[in-house]
């Protein structure tokens, strides 16, 4: 046996030892070194008691079931450490919690000299089931380190149940810890994947330790023969805990280092960015350099892929710039864009969860309703980060609405996906929706001072033409009753039939000039529809063209005036007819439905498109052929729809098509549970 100065001398290392986890402790409050140092103050508790004299048979026993199940509690709190669950508060407390009593109950009866062998081998072979489910659960894949751990709890398991089947309970409950330490050998170099210098002196302890265990367990005449040598043992001990010491400070030092730099990164980034947001604020074109604030992103940030995606001014997304995307990846996403509203990203956004103040980290299970591209980028078990994440971070107007997000994929270090690391890229992305918001209100105001200045043109050209041309209408007139004979009938005709048509241009140019506010009255939309189309009908059924409804039953009446309603819904009906009788295929769908306070009207026809979409609404563009419009319809239902504060905008569709859609408020006495004054109801 030790002598009491040898015990002493432990106690007082243990002591140290233990001081100094309790010390570091309160910078690292990880799960892992919880354990660590629990289990070295169960360990000190082992080494104290051998320092108790002997006062009687039953005391003696009790401090002896201490010590003895303090060595499988620390053992159990190391192996718990280093396994997969560590992390996992539900399964590390169901493990101490149910193992500790078993562990501190086959103790207890080895302390009190109980030799009826089959509680024991009930106890023992509890443990052994237990460990062995817990092991089957969380390790289903084959490795070598799964094969290693696997034989360990298979063979030594055994051969300590074989022990106390037949009696050798002490040889048993070393044999057990055995397996535990040498267990946790394999799961430290499973958990660190390096081969530090700490980590290298914790392996080396287990496995040491667990050598001592099975000289205790298979050569107990051996280690009795060592009498008052048996202190070498305690050197496995010593080296787990300055290991798992110098490991901390590894830990802390690789912390250091990586603050360090990430500092220096986010001082890189916050550079580039500024750089990037004074171009913006210069009045640089947003999407001309969203590519290089792509690449900007991938170069000095955390992330391998990052893609910018954008409204336009008719709500639509796109790809505005993007980077680390091969040429196959950019079409998948571009196409999968087209088919997204920023409304499924709103939604992304509110389901997933918070990373900074306006970034999230969205779990792929999320991700499948918004635009992404796969990765075949693998990632470390038990990260916060697998494989299909991306992190969004929103570009919002100054009033909060979504104006698009940055997405950003496939982290270099998926540990810095923290909110710290967002900081620089949230700041990139407030000025960057801003820049949007400000380009956006600037292309509105140039297209409304360009429609207000050619209206006031063409409304003086309209008033000074149209008094010649009532004169070369009238006299077209009396020529034609004048020629009896009929022989200048064709060339009057035409006369006639031309000047008609100037007439309805010049009345055009003055509807589109006439921007003055009017006192604005409800309509109803769906009578007005169905009007418009009655008018249509006869040239949609001649032409055979298949228009279609859908048209949601009583909608509230809209805040315009009907008359100049009906002349919208017209003239977007003729554009749609002008654009199909052409086609193949002759189809014009008509939409209708509520969102919020406004009612959405939307025409979609089949034919080629809007060859710029950008210039639809502008005065005299037209995709027309000569002689079959002035370009002026969508001006003027853009003019009509704006000055009773709705909104119009258009796109193309795919695979062929345009589709306009019309937003009107909902008139000002339409109010819940009353009916509107043109008798549409709410809905």
């Amino acid at each position: 046996m030790p002598t009491f100065i040898d015990s002493l001398a432990n106690v007082l290392i243990i002591s140290a030892l233990v001081a100094i986890f309790v010390s570091l402790r309160r910078n690292n409050r990880t799960p892992r070194f919880k354990l660590w140092m629990q289990g070295w103050v169960v360990m000190w508790v082992h080494f104290a008691l051998t320092l108790v004299p002997a006062v009687s048979p039953r005391f003696d026993a009790v401090v002896d079931s201490i010590s003895t199940a303090a060595l499988g509690v620390a053992g159990l709190a190391f192996l718990v450490s280093v396994t997969v669950v560590v992390n996992e508060t539900g399964w590390r407390r169901l493990l101490l919690g149910v193992l500790t009593p078993l562990i501190c109950l086959f103790a207890l009866a080895l302390g009190f000299g109980i030799t009826t062998h089959l509680p024991l081998y009930v106890v023992g072979l509890a443990i052994y089931l237990f460990c062995l489910g817990a092991f089957i659960y969380h390790y289903k894949r084959a490795s070598p380190y799964v094969i290693a751990m696997a034989l360990l709890t298979i063979v030594f398991g055994g051969l300590g149940l074989q022990r106390i089947y037949h009696g050798d309970f002490q040889g048993g409950y070393y044999a057990m810890l055995l397996a535990e330490y040498a267990i946790c050998a394999l799961l430290t170099v499973r958990a660190f994947r390096s081969w530090t210098a700490g980590v290298t002196a914790v392996v080396a302890g287990f496995i040491t330790w667990s050598c001592v265990w099975g000289a205790a367990a298979f050569a107990p005449e051996f280690v009795q023969r060592l009498g008052a040598a048996n202190n070498i043992f305690n050197f496995p001990k010593l080296l787990v805990a300055f290991g798992m010491i110098v490991t901390e400070l590894e830990r802390r030092s690789q912390a250091a280092t990586g603050a360090e730099r990430r500092e220096r990164q986010l001082g890189q980034q916050l550079a580039r960015f500024a750089g990037v947001t004074t171009r913006l604020l210069a009045g640089d074109e947003v999407n001309a350099i969203c590519d290089e604030i792509a690449q900007t992103i991938t170069e000095i940030g955390n992330f391998r892929r990052a893609a910018i995606i954008m409204t336009d001014d008719a709500g639509r997304l796109f790809v505005a710039g993007h980077a680390g995307l091969d040429a196959k990846s950019v079409a998948e996403l571009r196409e999968a864009v087209a088919r997204t509203s920023i409304k499924d990203i709103e939604k992304t956004v509110a389901h997933s969860r918070p990373l900074g103040n306006n970034s999230v980290l969205a779990p792929h299970e999320v991700m499948a309703c918004v635009p992404r591209v796969p990765t075949s980028q693998t990632f470390a078990e038990g990260l916060l980060w697998s494989a299909g994440d991306e992190v969004l971070v929103p570009l919002r107007s100054g009033a909060g609405n979504y104006l698009g997000a940055i997405s950003l994929d496939d982290p270099k270090e998926a540990s810095r996906v923290v909110a710290e690391e967002m900081y620089a890229l949230e700041m990139l992305a407030s000025h960057l929706g801003a820049a949007i918001e400000k380009a956006s209100l600037q292309r509105k105001m140039i297209v409304r001072e360009k429609l207000a200045s050619i209206g006031q043109l063409v409304g003086g050209v309209a008033h000074e033409l149209n008094n010649p041309l009532t004169v070369i209408i009238g006299y077209g007139d009396l020529l034609s009753d004048a020629d009896t004979e009929g022989r200048f009938e064709r060339e009057l005709s035409t006369l006639r039939r031309e000047a008609r048509r100037m007439r309805s241009i010049i009345d055009n140019l003055l509807r589109f000039a006439r921007q003055s506010k009017t006192d604005t009255q409800s309509a109803n939309l769906t009578q007005a529809i169905e009007e418009a189309l009655e008018l249509r009908n006869y040239e949609f059924t001649r032409r055979g063209i298949e228009v279609k409804r859908d048209l949601v039953e009583e909608l509230p009446a809209v805040n315009i005036d009907e008359s100049q309603l009906k002349t919208v819904i017209v003239n977007l009906l003729n554009n749609a007819f002008d654009a199909v009788q052409d086609c193949p295929e002759k189809h014009v769908a008509i939409y209708t439905r509520r969102v919020a306070d406004k009612v959405l009207l939307s025409i979609i026809d089949s034919g080629s498109g809007f060859t710029d979409v950008t210039r639809a609404f502008d005065p005299f563009f037209s995709t027309k052929g000569v002689g079959r419009g002035a370009g002026l319809g969508l001006s003027i239902c853009y003019g009509i729809v704006k000055q009773h504060g709705g909104d119009i905008y258009a796109q193309n569709v795919q695979p062929t098509g345009a589709c306009v859609t019309m937003e009107l408020r909902l008139a000002v006495e339409t109010t819940v549970g009353s009916s509107p004054a043109n008798g549409a109801a709410m809905n």
